[in-house]
């Protein structure tokens, strides 16, 4: 039997909590997560592009983004070093969650949290 210290058992259950959000919220693609945004026109996207890379920069944290058909844009986030989700990802994803609900507003807002 496997003995956990308080501090580890408090860590990895915050650690399940996270997951279990995002998992539910985000598509898991294996080693990836990616969700795609949908905005009213192509400077629109271009818009959360540009407010977004400032999100990367500080966070020294660079996820693969595509501009699809001028209004989509479809983010895939990984730690490439890990090859895996790490704890940097969610961070990114909680960051880009505060961007849109500040000022980039998709067409699918729902898409980083729960429809009601």
């Amino acid at each position: 039997m496997i003995i956990l210290q308080k501090k580890w058992v408090f860590h990895l259950v915050m650690m399940i909590g996270k997951i279990m959000k995002y998992l539910k919220e985000f598509f898991d693609k294996g080693l990836v997560l990616e969700e795609s945004f949908n905005f009213k026109d192509i400077y629109e996207a271009i818009e959360f592009i540009k407010k977004s890379c400032d999100v990367f920069n500080e966070l020294d944290h660079h996820p693969d983004y595509f501009c699809l058909e001028g209004k989509t844009v479809r983010i895939k986030i990984t730690t490439h070093s890990e090859g895996k989700v790490t704890d940097l990802d969610f961070e990114v994803v909680e960051r880009l969650e505060e961007l849109i609900k500040s000022c980039c507003k998709p067409l699918n807002p729902h898409l980083f949290k729960n429809p009601s």
